[in-house]
């Protein structure tokens, strides 16, 4: 089947078979290594994308389910200003995912951030519930969301 969807701000056309799942799809076909399929069933958050601006696991999905969609994935976020506010609050606040779950982290941070420029301890450590990665304190990676928003809002006031 013909695919047409956006991705990452280009439009971008592929076969894909019926069968395949979008997590495969993105990572083999689109060499989006950012995503990490281990699980299968949305339980590691490893695999997490915007899909039209909602935080969504692509491992649960198949690939023509995002027919004329918009994806954002780690790799289009990393070389934007949201990602400097998003790294320098985990910096900031001594949470340091490892490289094998940074991008689901900046993915998931990018989610709240777009809902909430403040968001709550409990409101980051919901979001983060579907994630599954011991390398990060979670109340640490809250703070790092939380001071995330500080440096967004200051950014964005600023122009």
């Amino acid at each position: 089947m013909k695919l047409s969807l956006t991705l990452n701000g280009r439009a971008v056309e592929a076969d894909i078979s019926t069968s395949t799942r979008l997590v495969d799809f993105l990572r083999r076909e689109l060499q989006l290594q950012s995503l990490h399929p281990s699980c299968y069933d949305g339980q590691c958050g490893n695999c997490a994308i915007l899909l039209d601006g909602e935080l969504v696991y692509s491992c649960l999905l198949p690939g023509f389910a995002v027919q004329g969609r918009s994806i954002i994935t780690y790799e289009g976020i990393i070389d934007t200003l949201e990602y400097n506010d998003i790294i320098s609050g985990f910096h900031d606040e001594q949470a340091y995912p490892c490289t094998y779950c940074l991008s689901a982290k900046v993915v998931i941070t990018q989610s709240i951030l777009e809902s909430t420029l403040d968001p709550n301890q409990q409101e980051v450590l919901e979001a983060f519930s579907g994630t599954y990665c011991p390398c990060t304190n979670f109340h640490n990676l809250a703070r790092g969301v939380i001071r995330a928003g500080e440096y967004r809002r200051r950014r964005l006031h600023e122009r």
